[in-house]
């Protein structure tokens, strides 16, 4: 014993319980607490547990004894928010998963260079909670969206536009595969408006009832 208490020399060991259940010691180098028989409870004070210890099982901590992370075989379980300051690192071709199916994941790929998101079923961009913003469907449509309402989508043959499309002056719309700018343009350059065809063929308007007017729609200048 010492003038301040008692000095175990290092391997010494203090035995609790009637079995020798649990053993305190320090070995010179480490210090080990160890449970032989139950669970170990750390408690700040009575009937709170801060720290539960499952042999060959899970640790636990609580927060005013209620359970906020666990361990598991396969990793954690976090109950309640997480808040982080500074990075979380994830390694390469590790995933980040939601759902209790799994139903949501982000990764990168590190074999193509890839970020990845994989989703089995809608995947929502809200710009709060209930607006839609951006909609993604498996094997579907790719929907855009203006204060939640629907603009524009993808379709099995192609795209639609839900309102008007307007493109600035010298934007075109170019069709045809003529690699030099299509081969008809449709376009407005400032000044002028131009229907220009610069392919090869023809130019064709197919209509059983063709009509010009002019831009106030209420005078028809060329009818065939």
């Amino acid at each position: 014993t010492k003038s301040y208490g008692a000095n175990m020399p290092d391997d010494s060991q203090l035995y609790f319980g009637s079995d020798d259940d649990a053993v305190i010691k320090h070995t010179g180098s480490h210090f080990y607490m160890t449970n032989g028989t139950g669970n170990w409870y750390i408690q700040p004070k009575a009937n709170e547990t801060a720290i539960e210890i499952i042999p060959d099982g899970k640790v636990g901590l609580r927060y005013d004894n209620s359970t906020k992370l666990e361990t598991k075989s396969s990793g954690i379980d976090v109950t309640g928010n997480v808040d982080i300051t500074g990075s979380l690192g994830i390694p390469d071709s590790e995933k980040v998963v939601f759902g209790s199916g799994n139903d949501f994941e982000i990764f990168h790929d590190s074999s193509n260079s890839n970020n990845k998101i994989n989703f089995d079923q809608d995947l929502k961009f809200r710009p709060n909670g209930n607006e839609d913003g951006l909609t993604i469907s498996p094997n579907g449509a790719v929907t855009l969206y203006y204060d939640d309402s629907k603009k524009f989508e993808t379709y099995a043959d192609g795209i639609k536009a839900y309102d008007d499309v307007w493109l600035p002056d010298n934007g075109r719309i170019r069709l045809g595969d003529r690699p030099e700018g299509g081969d008809l343009n449709i376009f407005h350059n400032g000044s002028k408006s131009y229907i220009k065809d610069l392919g090869t063929g023809s130019l064709r308007v197919c209509s059983n009832d063709f009509r010009i007017y002019n831009a106030d729609d209420d005078e028809l200048m060329f009818r065939a």
